[in-house]
């Protein structure tokens, strides 16, 4: 829950596919006041070695709160480049890019930050 009431909810799993190459299955659910947004990534990770990876994949955005659009609408299109950290205590850091593609379907979710531009990410998680 954020300070205005926000509420954010996040999902990931990583699935090794070989010993240097795991795909990553991500959703991402925000509420802001009425508004709903829903994201779905795959994204594939390549071990460099034992610490240090790189990711790379896509992201779709939904407006799902029917209230505005009478069904749920693609707000927009996401890449993802970046690159991630493993210590031996298995705190993962993760820094990277993700540029938009296209314009936005919609004008539904103009509260919600970074919904219609291009982001940074710094992720950790332990």
């Amino acid at each position: 829950m954020g300070v205005n009431a926000e509420q954010f909810a996040h999902g990931l799993v990583d699935i090794p596919m070989t010993k240097d190459m795991a795909v990553r299955l991500e959703r991402f659910y925000t509420k802001f006041g009425d508004q709903e947004q829903l994201s779905a990534g795959l994204a594939i990770k390549y071990f460099l070695n034992e610490e240090f990876y790189l990711i790379t994949g896509g992201e779709i955005q939904y407006d799902i709160n029917t209230n505005n659009a009478g069904f749920p609408q693609r707000e927009l299109m996401r890449l993802n480049f970046g690159m991630g950290y493993k210590s031996e205590r298995n705190l993962r850091i993760e820094l990277g890019y993700k540029p938009m593609i296209g314009a936005p379907n919609s004008d539904v979710l103009e509260n919600i930050i970074s919904n219609r531009e291009s982001t940074f990410f710094l992720k950790a998680r332990f």
